[in-house]
This record gives structure tokens, sequence and C-alpha cells, in this order.
């Protein structure tokens, strides 16, 4: 079954303003038989008369004029649709959801989603906080465009652009006598599961330190406010145990194992590289360089 197509509508549309093949012909560039067999490919598509042949030209019938309500909203959509293709594809626009665990979002983002605003007005930004592994599979999943994550696993689907490095180690807070004995007598407070947790753990366990009252919790933002008030020693990342703390938390050095990290931005490597996207990217890096030789 033949179907409408564009040219055939605008034709028609130029028909109707100018009530006459001659003139209508004369606007769109085509000779007059062109268009008088687009115009009858038209009518047999919708099984109906369109215009009826007068002394002046030609004359709209009812079913014509139904037809030019239609066709203009249709056409008008079809114009604002390829704008905002083209604005997208050449623009700085669009919508982009942003993945990142909590903890590192909390001061991290908030001075690259201040300067998205500034520098990308017409980007629509929405921000997704989960853990490192669960953000790499929303990437994957495309459900996430850019993720920001510790130690993400390789995968061939995926770009991994180095933003700053950390290490996570054992805290305790400031004042306090810290030490081996400290460790072992605990408790140890964490969040489970994570993989700088769990070689932490192992390497404690490798000494006999790990203390019998451990304390699992389910954010490191909770274990930084558990540890800020002495409850135990905390396993934290640096940059989290540092951020909002007013250096209220002291790392415990010597021979008590860190573990370093590297945090990553990471996407999709056959993501859309869109103007907006790449400027998005490039605001993400820019807000690493403040964490630049910083640990």
């Amino acid at each position: 079954m033949a179907s409408l197509d564009v040219t055939g509508l605008r034709y028609f549309l130029a028909i109707a303003r100018h009530a006459n093949l001659t003139r209508a012909a004369g606007e769109l560039g085509i000779t007059q038989p062109a268009l008088t067999i687009a115009l009858r490919r038209l009518e047999e598509v919708l099984g109906t008369t369109l215009f009826v042949r007068t002394r002046e030209g030609v004359s709209i019938t009812a079913t014509g004029e139904e037809l030019v309500h239609h066709a203009t909203e249709l056409l008008a959509g079809l114009e604002r649709a390829e704008q905002a293709v083209a604005g997208l594809e050449s623009g700085e626009r669009g919508r982009f959801v942003m993945g990142c665990p909590e903890s590192l979002a909390i001061y991290f983002m908030p001075a690259v989603v201040a300067r998205v605003a500034r520098e990308l007005p017409l980007v629509e930004l929405a921000l997704v906080t989960a853990r490192s592994r669960d953000v790499e599979q929303a990437v994957l999943r495309r459900e996430v465009h850019f993720g920001i994550v510790a130690r993400p696993l390789p995968h061939p689907d995926l770009v991994l652009v180095d933003l700053f490095r950390d290490w996570t180690g054992l805290f305790t807070r400031r004042g306090r006598r810290a030490g081996v004995a400290m460790v072992r007598r605990g408790p140890l407070v964490y969040v489970d599961g994570l993989p700088q947790t769990q070689e932490i753990l192992s390497k404690l366990d490798e000494r006999g330190l790990v203390p019998e009252h451990r304390l699992p919790c389910g954010t490191l933002e909770l274990v930084k406010a558990m540890t800020a008030e002495g409850v135990g020693i905390g396993i934290l990342p640096s940059r989290v145990a540092a951020y909002g703390t007013a250096g209220a938390l002291a790392p415990l050095g010597g021979s008590l194992p860190r573990v370093n990290d590297t945090i990553r931005l990471i996407y999709r490597a056959d993501l859309h590289r869109t103007r907006a996207a790449m400027h998005l990217k490039n605001v993400v890096v820019a807000g690493a360089r403040r964490y630049e030789g910083r640990t």
C-alpha cells in the first residue's frame, strides 16, 4: 500500500496557497506537468479529490481543506525535529545521565555541575549514585552516559579516562593515640563488599590485625561520621576522609596497609560524540585537575 510522502505534502500545500498550478510550480522550481503528476499520486494514495479546476486555477475541496490542517501540523513537526536533531549534533544541547558513587559525588560533582550550568545552559543533566561496579553496568546498559568510578574493570566496550589518584587506608579521630594496638582493639568500621575494603581486610588478616569487633556500615559517609565521633577506626578513601571534616580525621601510618586507587571517567566506546557530549566530558576532566598531585 502506497503511503504519504513529505515532498508530495509540500507540493500540495504550495498549490493550496496559490490556488494555481502554474504559480505553485514556479515557487517550487519544478514544471507544471511534474506538479500535476505529484498531485494525482497524492490523490490516489488518499482516494479523494483535493482540488477541482476553475477558470482562474484550482479550488480546494472539503477533503483538501482537511488535509491542509494536518499537513501543516505534520511539516511543522518535522521541521522542529530537524532543528532539534541538528542542535544535538552541532549545538551544545541534549540530555545526559551521569553516575557516580555517592561518597565521590559529594566532593567532586558540585563544582562540575556548577560549571555545566554556566557553560552548557541547554544541557539537561541527571545524576545517579551507586557503587562503582553498578555504575559501570549502567553505562554498559546505556542507562548512564558517563560514569565516574574507582577501579573500573577493563571492558572492550568502555573508554577509560584517568582523572585523579586516591588511596584507601585506616583513619581515626585526630588526637587519639593511634597504632597497631588500637587496630587490634577495634572496632573496625567499614563498608562491606568494596574491593578496597576487602584488600585492606586481607592485608590486616595476614598480619593478624583484624579485630573481632567490627562494624559494617552502608555508606562511606556513615563510616566517616562514626570515625569522627571516635567510635572506631574507619577504612576510608583519603579524599572522602578529608572532605568536610576540617581535619578531624587522621590516617594511621607506619606499616599499616594502604591501597592505591585511580578515579576514572568511563563511557561507552560507541557514545554518540555530539558537541554537547564532548564538552561535558571535557568539563569533568577539567574538574579533576584540582586534585592533581594531591592525595
